[in-house]
């Protein structure tokens, strides 16, 4: 639109339109903005469902491929649990049979011997109390455990049932521990002198002799541990018939290897021909709506560059057909109107003129 120096009202409604159809421009703009951001953001969440989509059901089917093949596998590695420790059960009862085996003899002779000691006690009237460990640890100590055993039931009796009572007393007193002292030792010692008198003195034959049978027999039980220890550490199985159990745990290791086999093939072939054929498919269906919205997209981007050319073009001549002249304090619809009425009313004659009055009449300079 040419510029009008000949008609100031004219030239002024000029500006006024083009300022009008600039601002209309700028909302037209800022729609367009709008428009666009919204539609790239459909845009990228319809693509993010498809990425979603895509990667949560090669996933749940990758998931459900290899859950199948763990449960046999589990399965088949359970039962090789189970052979290995029927396996194990079997060689620890053969073991102990063989143990049992060797150690007969000297069961048997430990037996008989056992039996003397109870045909010598009754033959000389000995309490049968007096053919244990405890008996001869305390009256006979000769073996180291025997000499342990005297050295505990002294503590006991001397030392922990003392300070136990004297413990449970509600005051303590120094004599009340002494007395307590006094009592457990006349007690135990009572007791320890009477059944010596009855039977170390009265029988000491009799349990000299059975202490002998009892050495002989203590002999043949090391020897038994020793049989039964050298067995255990043994490491070959050849005396042990195990080969059963082999076949079936290594036909069951086989059957895991290879279901092991088959799903790191199933499992590749599902990534080099499954996992694309569904990503294909999942696209396919998505196309179409897609397409749509980056077509939508585009056309709003290439509106929105159109208008923004636009607009700097209209700002352009707005600044060069209107505000060099005007001015651009006075490139607003109400100055402009404020000009226009100076100039029809005859106060003002230029447009110059009419912007000076309109300064004196707002106060401004």
């Amino acid at each position: 639109m040419a510029k009008n120096f000949t008609d100031n009202v004219a030239f002024l409604r000029e500006a006024k339109q083009a300022l009008v159809d600039y601002r209309e421009a700028v909302a037209g703009e800022e729609e367009l903005t709008l428009r666009e951001k919204q539609q790239a953001k459909t845009l990228a969440a319809e693509k993010k469902t498809v990425e979603d989509n895509i990667a949560g059901t090669v996933k749940k089917r990758r998931g459900e491929l290899t859950s199948k093949y763990d449960t046999e596998i589990s399965r088949v590695s359970d039962t090789v649990k189970k052979l290995r420790s029927q396996r194990e059960k079997a060689k620890q009862k053969s073991m102990r049979e063989r143990i049992d085996a060797q150690n007969a003899p000297f069961k048997e002779e430990n037996r008989e011997m056992n039996n003397k000691i109870r045909g010598i006690f009754r033959q000389d009237r000995v309490p049968s109390f007096c053919n244990s460990t405890l008996f001869y640890a305390l009256y006979y100590p000769g073996s180291l455990k025997e000499i342990l055993i005297l050295l505990v039931t002294f503590v006991l009796c001397c030392v922990l049932i003392p300070c136990g009572l004297y413990a449970l007393l509600p005051q303590k007193r120094t004599l009340w521990l002494i007395l307590i002292y006094v009592a457990v030792i006349v007690i135990f010692g009572g007791i320890y002198i009477v059944v010596g008198n009855m039977t170390k003195d009265a029988h000491r034959e009799a349990l000299l002799s059975a202490r002998q049978i009892r050495r002989s027999m203590e002999k043949n039980r090391k020897r038994m541990r020793d049989n039964a220890r050298t067995i255990r550490s043994e490491t070959s199985e050849e005396h042990y018939d195990l080969s059963e159990f082999d076949a079936q745990i290594r036909a069951k290791e086989e059957e895991r290897a290879s279901l092991e086999s088959q799903k790191a093939e199933t499992l590749a072939a599902f990534e080099r021909e499954t996992a694309p054929a569904i990503e294909a498919e999942i696209r396919s269906g998505s196309r179409d709506r897609l397409e749509t919205l980056e077509r939508e997209y585009n056309e709003t981007a290439a509106s929105l560059r159109q208008e923004q050319a636009r607009l700097k073009e209209d700002s352009l001549r707005l600044s060069d057909d209107y505000e060099s002249y005007i001015g651009k304090d006075f490139m607003k619809e109400d100055r402009l109107d404020a000009l226009i009425e100076l100039l029809e009313s005859g106060q003002s004659a230029s447009i110059t003129e009419a912007e000076e009055l309109y300064r004196q009449n707002s106060g401004r300079k």
